[in-house]
């Protein structure tokens, strides 16, 4: 998959899981999270929000792997963190799922991302991996960014890489 920023991407029709994970290096304590949004671009309850304090949200649409305080090494065979997305379980009120980085408690410790030399988010399909997302060195001193997002496109799905910060 080809994906160029902030531009929809149309997944495979009939794409029924699309996994995000996360891989870091060093001791930064980085956060995937997501945002289920309706077509007025906010998220209707709180349980439209899933993160490390709220691992399975929308009838398991959505979950999380958990809180890794502490990144592995970027050649880990196993993500830091991952988000699973089920569009099959997708409510029909969510139009959008914008997935999201930070660093925990970045404004005390002064970590950002411009810091990291090796971040990345893997975009896998129906466990077919289509793309690698390279995030370290080009945020500067941000330490929050929307990295992608998933849309509902005239009965299919298709996914838009952000990288703003």
């Amino acid at each position: 998959m080809d994906l160029t920023k902030n531009t929809p991407s149309m997944f495979d029709k009939g794409v029924r899981e699309v996994k995000v994970e996360l891989r870091w290096d060093g001791s930064y304590d980085a956060d995937v999270y997501a945002f289920a949004l309706g077509n007025n671009k906010k998220c209707p309850t709180e349980g439209h929000f899933c993160f490390f304090k709220q691992l399975n949200i929308l009838g398991g649409a959505i979950k999380h792997s958990g809180d890794m305080r502490t990144g592995d090494t970027i050649t880990g065979e196993e993500p830091d963190e991952f988000m699973v997305f089920d569009l099959s379980k997708m409510p029909a009120d969510v139009q959008d799922i914008v997935v999201c980085l930070s660093i925990y408690n970045a404004p005390n410790s002064g970590e950002t991302f411009g810091m990291m030399s090796q971040f990345t988010a893997t975009l896998i399909t129906d466990n077919t991996k289509v793309a690698i997302i390279d995030l370290a060195n080009n945020h500067g001193d941000n330490y929050g960014m929307e990295v992608l997002k998933i849309s509902r496109v005239n009965g299919n799905w298709a996914v838009t890489p952000l990288g703003d910060s």
